[in-house]
């Protein structure tokens, strides 16, 4: 995903982004493919920092951790960690979200030597990785997502953030070819997989505090996909606010010639959520 306004203050220096950073680390290697994520951490740290991590999108096919990054974090003293995950068609569910749990948990478990707080870690995603995001908020150990290495560790997490992504695969049937294609790729052709893939199924009270943000013309993930969440997260008393970006598609790109909604207002949005939530 690219953000323009970010990309022009990081340009002509509106950011002044001071960070050590720590690239290429391998958190995981499932069946021999290593899988890395970048770390930037605040230049001078006294006590532990919180930590987001972020999860590009991409159909689950496509994308890269270069894609999705918040270096504004960093400046207000988080910690950023983005991370790669296997990718379809070569790689199936739920081969992504045991990626996503694989991440969390190796940093938790290197919190101390990265001076993270490993008690205040959120999760930002947008498209496919939003729908991981709170797929893997939503879902505990008993899940069976959580395999391989750090296992003495939690992969919980205490704030999520999703940016348009798929909360059910349910009705797929009455979907465009296009949408049914991408989903097939990544989860195969069972129903019921589709079903134990869709977030909206995991709602529970004691989730982590959601910030949902979707764009009302939406075409490629309908909008009703965020408000089933946010409805369902709030009838179990789940701490969720849902933001409808009005004029906006997909990726919150400008539709019908109307004025183009802002990413770095929407972004400052994200921005104190983390910091009520991570902060407090």
């Amino acid at each position: 995903m690219s953000f323009r306004v970010l990309g022009l203050a990081l340009a002509f220096g509106w950011l002044s982004v001071s960070a050590k950073e720590v690239h290429d680390l391998v958190y995981a290697a499932p069946v021999g493919h290593q899988l890395r994520l970048d770390l930037d951490l605040p230049d001078e740290v006294t006590d532990p920092v919180p930590l987001v991590i972020m999860i590009h999108g991409g159909g689950w096919s496509s994308g890269s951790r270069s894609a999705f990054t918040a270096p504004e974090l960093v400046e207000e003293g988080f910690a950023v960690a983005t991370i790669d995950y296997r990718l379809s068609p070569e790689f199936q569910f739920p081969a992504h979200i045991q990626d996503v749990k694989a991440a969390i948990r190796f940093l938790r478990s290197h919190a101390a030597e990265y001076q993270i707080n490993g008690n205040k870690i959120g999760l930002w995603g947008s498209s496919a990785g939003g729908h991981l995001a709170v797929l893997s908020a939503l879902s505990d150990r008993a899940a069976g997502w959580d395999v391989g290495d750090n296992l003495e560790v939690s992969s919980a997490v205490q704030a999520v953030v999703d940016w348009f992504g798929p909360t059910t695969f349910q009705g797929l049937e009455n979907a465009p070819e296009s949408s049914k294609n991408t989903v097939k790729q990544a989860f195969g052709h069972d129903s019921l997989v589709w079903r134990q893939a869709s977030p909206l199924y995991l709602v529970h009270r004691g989730a982590p505090p959601f910030l949902i943000m979707h764009g009302l013309q939406d075409k490629l993930v309908p909008f009703s996909q965020s408000q089933l969440l946010y409805d369902s997260l709030r009838q179990a008393e789940v701490s969720a606010q849902l933001v409808p970006v009005s004029h906006a598609g997909h990726d919150f790109r400008n539709v019908e010639g109307q004025a183009e909604p802002t990413p770095l207002k929407l972004r400052r949005q994200v921005f104190d959520f983390f910091r009520r939530t991570l902060k407090g």
